[in-house]
């Protein structure tokens, strides 16, 4: 997919939500999502946590069992 559809995808949403049981490694897509000014909310996971790192700041972060607070979060871009 070439850059320019990819900023389009991205400044079509308010944020973006990203979940996966065994983590990321290397989270390019996550990258892309923030390059563009978009919130991040995803969870910590029990193997691979590189997304953590690279969301930092700009986005928020939950425990991967924690479903009530991922709720919250995500409620307050409604």
């Amino acid at each position: 997919m070439c850059l320019e559809w990819t900023y389009y995808f991205y400044n079509t949403i308010d944020v973006q939500i990203h979940s996966r049981l065994d983590g990321e490694v290397c989270p390019y897509s996550i990258l892309d999502g923030l390059m563009c000014g978009k919130p991040v909310v995803s969870s910590y996971s029990q193997f691979y946590n590189g997304h953590i790192e690279c969301i930092g700041n700009s986005g928020y972060t939950v425990d991967y069992k924690d479903i009530k607070e991922y709720s919250r979060i995500l409620s307050k871009f409604l």
